[in-house]
């Protein structure tokens, strides 16, 4: 079975949030159901295991 890393998927929620924001800024949509992912995210990110002597800086 194919498994992807979690490392991999906190990646990919990034890029579509950062995805997301861009068109919000541009005011193509606005979507206030998205509050409750990024704080999802933010958690993920600060409970994220990297290994020894690895950060994610937000």
């Amino acid at each position: 079975m194919n498994e992807i890393p979690d490392n991999q998927q906190i990646v990919g929620k990034i890029i579509t949030q950062l995805y997301e924001n861009a068109l919000m800024q541009d005011g193509v949509v606005f979507d206030h159901s998205d509050v409750p992912r990024v704080n999802e995210l933010l958690e993920e990110l600060t409970n994220a295991k990297l290994g020894e002597g690895k950060k994610i800086i937000i």
